[in-house]
């Protein structure tokens, strides 16, 4: 199909420059692609950003990241549980952590 198309165009269309017919910029396709098979796999919009600005971080920051990912939901449990002499030291935990989280831009 792309041969006939070649096969019709002037020398003028073909020393236009082919960047009108590349990909869409910021891999928009990619994430086009992507945002299908995350329905797919029953992923939310949501967690395909968090996924995609995640690959952008340095490989031990994303290690980093999905640990926090576990802990600050137990961190949250700990908190609602505590006894009210505990509380201020998990209060203090969980926004350390939280405070991690949003240092790393996870």
């Amino acid at each position: 199909m792309a041969w006939a198309v070649w096969a019709l165009a002037t020398p003028t269309t073909m020393a236009q420059p082919l960047a009108a017919h590349s990909a869409p910029p910021g891999g928009a396709l990619a994430l086009r692609v992507s945002a299908g098979t995350a329905q797919l796999q029953g992923l939310s919009p949501e967690h395909l950003l968090i996924a995609a600005r995640r690959r952008q971080l340095p490989h031990a920051a994303q290690l980093e990241c999905a640990a926090l990912d576990s802990q600050l939901p137990v961190l949250a449990r700990n908190l609602q549980r505590a006894t009210p002499a505990d509380k201020a030291a998990a209060q203090a935990a969980l926004e350390q952590t939280q405070a991690r989280f949003r240092a790393l831009r996870c």
